[in-house]
């Protein structure tokens, strides 16, 4: 008898043991992931959070106001007029005239960016958020500025 408990089910013990000590190591290391991701995504709540008020208030400003407009629209006038470089020099003077500006732009919009593929239910919510406190139409002007500088500036790069 004491053979049989020894020999057969002892290592049925061992190996259920094994699947088990697997199992909770996969659980957990699901966990850590869980909680790294919870990390990063509130990580870039906060500083979002932390910037939309800056932003907001900077919006508010007539003079970047208009900096966005005039830019956006002789912008598109340059282009079709077939007048890159001006299009470009353009880009590159609104971002050096209002660069602390449209800095808190580019790190919301980048931060913003990564919570979306991150966790998408605070993205929501901040969405929200951006929209209470900002106007709808200054973030389609900033966000046609950012893509299109953007751009020039990988043109710049593969060009390099």
């Amino acid at each position: 008898m004491g053979s049989f408990f020894g020999g057969v089910v002892g290592p049925l013990i061992t190996g259920f043991s094994l699947i088990f000590l697997g199992l909770q190591l996969k659980a957990q290391l699901v966990q850590r992931k869980m909680e790294l991701t919870d990390k990063k995504s509130s990580h870039y709540e906060k500083d979002i959070s932390a910037l939309i008020p800056k932003l907001a208030l900077s919006l508010e400003t007539m003079d970047y106001k208009a900096g966005l407009r005039f830019t956006n629209l002789m912008y598109e006038k340059h282009l079709e007029a077939g007048e890159d470089k001006k299009a470009k020099q353009l880009l590159e003077d609104f971002v050096e005239s209002f660069f602390q500006n449209f800095n808190i732009w580019a790190s919301i919009d980048n931060n913003y960016r990564e919570l979306a593929k991150i966790d998408y239910q605070r993205y929501r919510a901040l969405t929200f958020y951006i929209l209470i406190e900002c106007e709808l139409e200054d973030l389609y002007h900033l966000n046609l500025i950012t893509n299109r500088f953007e751009e020039t500036n990988e043109v710049l790069c593969t060009q390099l």
